[in-house]
């Protein structure tokens, strides 16, 4: 229960964060993604990156690791993440077109 609950406070941070910087004109030092957002988490037992995808506020697309501890502060990695995160809302809208049993005719 109380993981949840952290788990739903960080999406709502990242949220905010990204309409607070939505709201500023945007500068190159901060790349933001066009669609969606990611979050990501690391453990100080071990040294990877836990990186979630979100499609909105409460749609994951996916979970990946990473290896090593991400950071966030550096206008490369942030890239990487945008980047990462354009390929997963890929899939995941293609896997969307896809027509289920039931609709083909």
């Amino acid at each position: 229960m109380q993981n949840t609950g952290i788990k739903l406070l960080a999406v709502i941070l990242a949220i905010a964060s990204l309409q607070i910087d939505n709201s500023r004109q945007r500068s190159s030092s901060h790349p933001l993604p066009e669609k969606g957002f990611w979050v990501t988490e690391t453990s100080p037992e071990r040294d990877v990156t836990i990186v979630r995808y979100y499609a909105t506020s409460i749609d994951l697309v996916s979970e990946k690791t990473e290896k090593g501890k991400l950071n966030i502060k550096k206008r490369s990695t942030r890239r990487y993440l945008n980047k990462k995160l354009g390929e997963e809302l890929g899939k995941d809208s293609l896997s969307q077109s896809i027509p289920k049993l039931y609709e083909i005719n």
